[in-house]
């Protein structure tokens, strides 16, 4: 039961616990120290926003258990060493507590007009004025000011004492800011202090790192926009508020946002810290161990790791990265061990870079798993000339095996010199010279492999699977490589080829459109071909007389109206392949997968378009 006690003041709306005792004090016209230890609640408990203490102080104030929790929710409670929880929720304990103390003079002024006595008894000191990322009185559209700054707890929490020595100023409005409109933000802050109420996205993650992400990204947004970082309250509230124009969106306006700030980043740097600024810290770094922050901390990364060429490492922004997600022409040349100059040809071929990209080679991003093997292979690809020497060959034999489809350019560009795969021609030339026999450069009856083409008429991939099945004798003369290597004419006769067709022109071999649309594994294509998922045609090639699937015209429409793949979208839509991936990612669109079948990553177009929207 409160005590019957007729000297104390009346809670006022949002009043902290030190507020109400120090009033209390002045009406009893005690000291602060001393009124305290009187009633059972000394000074340092009540500064630790102890219960018992609060209790002890509400018996006396003639307050009601409910009011005792309403002004330790506007106080702030202690929960650890660095924290506290303040309306509900918790906050870190220095965004409450600070020597100096700020507030709104207007209230103040209309707490002393409203009392007949001692007018430092009517002023309440209001809890939300504590919070750093509030600056502003809702109430009064006025921002608020320092009133006192104080080191001592005791004298910084003695109200009325404080109160009593800027009285004057308070009451003749020296202390008045002028009018403000309020933010979204404010609005937003306000509401939620009060009551707890949130209309947006924003309702399921904290107050505390909701309201410190917004004012971070808002000054990488205006930095942006091209203000100068200065910190003070005027560029801190437009910070606030243009960000909370997007994170009130929730998650994927924030990722869009923040996918913007990423690519658009100026100058060289291929930093995350040069684009995102101090927000990219104060997540990677000062809060990377805070769960509150997790879901802002999780957005962050997962922009980083889509636009830049972040290496694998046990710790980024809290969690390990096993593996590369994204390389930079500028990343993948070092690694690689080759000049930018001499990989990029090889990348714009392949569909990773567009060719018009002039952007810095630490800008210019592609898909690091995806084109993995590229890489692997590039730093071993070697001239024609070594080429030439490897094999003994002259340009026009390897021309012919080239053509033949035994030794296949990495590059089409008759600017990339080195383009050839030396293993794939040596694994070529012991598939051969192994099963030779020794002759005599002499010897009657042997051929060199282009004059038994030009004599007979047979392609060189006939003539040379011929020989690797043992169809076709070979011996190897006095020189090494295809110089010294002879086929036997009288096998060569006798070899049977398949009748040579002639396909539609229209025709083009299944792999090779699976290849151009991204799909590098013909074995899980043609299975999603034979499933019969797609149309396609059995054909003989026209040389080796083989049957492959071929795909025509119409086939190539059929499979585009119902399937695309990452690099169809990236091209449809204008959009690097990191972010096609990212999107369906986000939709949560799957690669088609019927009864568990593994085609790679097909998807349905009907699916994508949740991600995308509608292809016109």
């Amino acid at each position: 039961m409160p005590q019957d006690f007729p000297l104390r003041p009346r809670l006022q709306s949002r009043e902290t616990l030190p507020s109400f005792l120090s009033r209390f004090a002045l009406m009893r016209r005690m000291p602060l120290v001393v009124f305290a230890q009187d009633l059972g609640a000394p000074l340092k408990r009540i500064f630790d926003s102890d219960r018992a203490a609060a209790v002890a102080v509400a018996s006396w104030g003639g307050l009601a258990s409910v009011d005792v929790d309403e002004m330790l929710s506007w106080t702030g409670v202690p929960v650890g060493d660095v924290r506290m929880t303040f309306r509900g929720e918790t906050f870190v304990s220095r965004a409450l507590r600070s020597p100096t103390l700020r507030g709104c003079p207007i209230c103040l002024r209309e707490d002393a007009e409203a009392h007949e006595g001692d007018l430092a008894e009517a002023m309440a000191y209001r809890g939300h004025w504590q919070f750093r990322e509030s600056f502003i009185c809702v109430k009064h559209g006025r921002c608020l000011v320092p009133l006192w700054s104080r080191t001592a707890e005791y004298e910084r929490y003695d109200f009325s004492t404080r109160f009593k020595e800027i009285q004057g100023d308070l009451l003749g409005g020296k202390l008045d800011p002028g009018k403000l409109e309020e933010t979204g933000f404010e609005l937003w802050l306000d509401r939620r202090l009060q009551t707890g109420e949130d209309p947006f996205w924003t309702k399921s993650e904290g107050l505390y790192p909701t309201s410190i992400f917004c004012r971070f990204l808002g000054e990488a947004l205006l930095a942006r926009a091209g203000r100068q970082v200065t910190h003070d309250v005027a560029q801190a509230r437009a910070a606030q508020d243009v960000a909370f124009e997007v994170v009130c969106h929730g998650t994927n306006a924030i990722a869009e946002t923040l996918d913007r700030l990423a690519t658009t980043s100026p100058g060289k740097s291929s930093e995350p810290k040069a684009a995102f600024g101090a927000l990219y810290g104060k997540l990677r770094r000062d809060t990377v161990a805070d769960p509150t922050f997790a879901t802002f901390r999780g957005l962050l990364r997962d922009c980083i790791l889509r636009n830049f060429p972040i290496a694998a490492c046990e710790d980024f922004f809290g969690e390990p990265l096993p593996e590369r997600r994204i390389h930079s022409l500028y990343t993948a040349a070092q690694e690689a061990g080759v000049t930018e100059a001499l990989l990029r040809p090889f990348l714009v071929e392949r569909g990773a870079l567009p060719a018009e990209d002039t952007r810095p080679p630490n800008r210019q991003i592609f898909d690091a798993q995806i084109f993995a093997p590229l890489l692997a292979e590039v730093p071993k690809l070697s001239s024609i000339n070594a080429l030439k020497d490897l094999l003994n060959a002259t340009k026009t034999e390897i021309a012919a095996l080239s053509e033949a489809g035994f030794l296949v350019p990495r590059a089409k560009s008759d600017v990339v010199r080195l383009k050839w795969n030396l293993d794939e021609a040596r694994d070529l030339l012991d598939s051969l010279t192994s099963r030779a026999e020794t002759i005599a450069d002499d010897a009657p009856g042997w051929e060199t492999l282009l004059a038994a083409r030009i004599r007979t008429g047979k392609s060189v991939r006939d003539l040379v699977v011929g020989a690797q099945a043992d169809k076709v004798r070979l011996g190897q003369g006095s020189d090494a490589g295809f110089r010294g290597l002879r086929l036997l004419s009288t096998d060569v006769d006798a070899l049977d080829v398949p009748h040579t067709v002639t396909l539609p022109e229209d025709l083009v071999p299944a792999t090779e459109f699976g290849r151009s649309i991204g799909i590098r594994d013909g074995g899980r294509f043609r299975a999603f071909i034979e499933a019969g998922h797609t149309p396609a045609t059995w054909a003989r090639h026209p040389t080796s007389g083989v049957r492959f699937l071929y795909v025509s015209a119409k086939d190539i429409e059929a499979f585009h109206q119902r399937f695309v793949t990452i690099p169809i979208l990236a091209l449809e839509r204008g959009l690097p392949i990191p972010k096609v991936r990212a999107a369906l990612k986000a939709a949560r669109v799957q690669p088609f997968s019927p009864q568990g079948q593994d085609y790679g990553r097909i998807f349905l177009s009907s699916e994508a378009e949740t991600a995308f929207g509608r292809r016109n």
